[in-house]
């Protein structure tokens, strides 16, 4: 038998071979709420510690039971038998014949004295040739060798997963549900994009921007979950730059004997042109002198860290209930974002992007009816995307803390948040961005600080170049690591 909360020593009797055999009508259903797909509870846990620790071994009898027990199973793969699955008996004869069956098969003491070895479980249960998660059951038979709480031998979750690898969900009526309160895997995603919005990233912005319909088209294909909140914010408030009152002229040029202008970021600047250039002008797309209605203008609009709903160009990009981010209902997601996301490079030159990445998530810009309120979702992991082709030298803190502000934002869960960075390579000096290529010419600086801060994330953090020809490959291979942040996230 076993003995529940017994913390006094062991002490092994001549070197006499001992065994427990368990006997039980029913399940092992106890679990810890901090752990609830531990299905071998703390019955399991104990057998497989005097397995490994004293050499004592456990069989388990499940008596009486209409269908095998997974539990039992689980147990009688921890016990150090061997056994893959528990023994069965239905009655006292059948009973009796089991009891003859484990003791012809236990390794009794010589009579010179020595003790036959135990006998070992195998390396896992099948016949795959590894198992990557370790948990006792090869990749042959273990249908997410990656995740050690998904395999044939635990119970099934009320969780929309196929726990027990037999190709349904949630079909056993006996399945566990999640402790109240709690739950495994995110039921959305906040996406956040800080966006470096100074003179040399029109050609990043144009990648991030060709770049994101298959982002999100993984995305979609690959998590379970297809509830998304996406916020574009830009590492410039308006008017901090140098024209100190957010009107500056970004681009004129002949075309077809008209001086063709973009201006941002407000219709004073196009009125600007009007006066200088004459009627015959184009700004934004409109006769300079006869521009539509301009965006009305809140003070989000002037704040570092707040949602973008506007191009520089005075172009509304999406039409919400108020919010200053896209939600997954947006009839035009792809063309929201390309609008959004070109915030345009009119911004200071110095780029504050890790102040606004804090500013967007943290009150007062969090606080309910506040410009960026109700953005972050308890339920929800958050993915952080930042571009830049600078260092940030400009913003507030260290990088450490960068990531306690981001951590307190998410309620103090790290293992909610995932992190893509695409800044400069310090390894990869031959890149478009240095030789005169898809941006110009430009170069991206060494960006140590921001290297240090994706690095304290771990796995949870990824890096793309922001000099790459395509940001789509580099995109794809972050899904893999949002998946898993999403699958291990646990709410309370």
């Amino acid at each position: 038998f076993l003995v529940s909360g017994y913390n006094g020593p062991m002490k092994a009797n001549d070197g006499t071979p001992t065994y427990v055999i368990l006997i039980s009508d029913g399940q092992d259903t106890c679990y810890s709420p901090a752990e609830p797909k531990q299905t071998v509870g703390p019955l399991g846990q104990a057998a497989e510690s005097l397995s490994e620790n004293w050499g004592i071994q456990t069989y388990p009898i499940g008596f009486g039971l209409e269908e095998g027990s997974k539990q039992l199973n689980a147990l009688a793969q921890r016990g150090g038998t061997g056994l893959a699955e528990h023994l069965e008996a239905d009655d006292l004869s059948s009973l009796t014949s089991v009891l003859v069956e484990v003791l012809s098969s236990v390794n009794p003491k010589t009579c010179a004295g020595g003790v036959m070895e135990p006998a070992q479980a195998p390396d896992c249960i099948g016949s795959g040739t590894y198992d990557a998660d370790q948990d006792g059951w090869c990749s042959d038979l273990d249908c997410d060798d990656d995740n050690p709480a998904v395999n044939p031998g635990v119970t099934e979750w009320e969780n929309g997963k196929d726990d027990d690898c037999d190709e349904e969900v949630d079909e056993d009526p006996n399945a566990i549900p999640n402790p109240a309160g709690t739950g495994i895997g995110c039921n959305g995603v906040d996406f956040l994009f800080v966006v470096d919005n100074s003179g040399s990233m029109g050609g990043e912005q144009t990648n991030l921007i060709n770049s994101f319909p298959g982002f999100i088209s993984t995305i979609q294909n690959t998590l379970s979950t297809q509830d998304y909140n996406i916020m574009v914010v830009d590492s410039d408030a308006l008017g901090s730059g140098g024209t100190g009152n957010g009107v500056a002229v970004t681009s004129c040029f002949e075309q077809g004997g008209f001086l063709d202008c973009k201006c941002a970021p407000v219709a004073t600047c196009c009125n600007t042109v009007c006066i200088e250039e004459g009627p015959t002008a184009i700004c934004n797309g409109h006769p300079a002198c006869n521009q539509p209605p301009p965006v009305l203008l809140s003070p989000c609009d002037y704040t570092l860290g707040a949602g973008k709903i506007s191009s520089p160009q005075n172009e509304v990009c999406f039409e919400g209930d108020g919010e200053r981010f896209m939600t997954s209902d947006e009839p035009d997601l792809e063309g929201s974002f390309a609008c959004v996301a070109n915030v345009g490079t009119s911004g200071s030159g110095s780029e504050k992007v890790m102040e606004s990445m804090m500013a967007a998530v943290t009150p007062p810009l969090m606080m309910p009816g506040s410009c960026n309120g109700g953005f972050i979702r308890e339920d929800a992991i958050l993915v952080v995307t930042f571009i830049t082709d600078e260092e940030d030298e400009h913003s507030d803190g260290t990088p450490q803390e960068w990531k306690e502000a981001l951590v307190q934002a998410k309620g103090g869960k790290e293992d909610g948040i995932f992190v893509l960075g695409v800044f400069g390579d310090p390894e990869s000096p031959d890149t478009p961005c240095g030789q005169g290529g898809q941006f110009g010419g430009g170069s991206a600086d060494d960006a140590p600080k921001l290297q240090e801060f994706l690095a304290s994330f771990g796995d949870r953090g990824h890096f793309c170049s922001v000099c790459s020809y395509d940001y789509s490959e580099c995109f794809y291979e972050a899904v893999t690591g949002i998946d898993t942040t999403c699958d291990e996230y646990v709410t309370e």
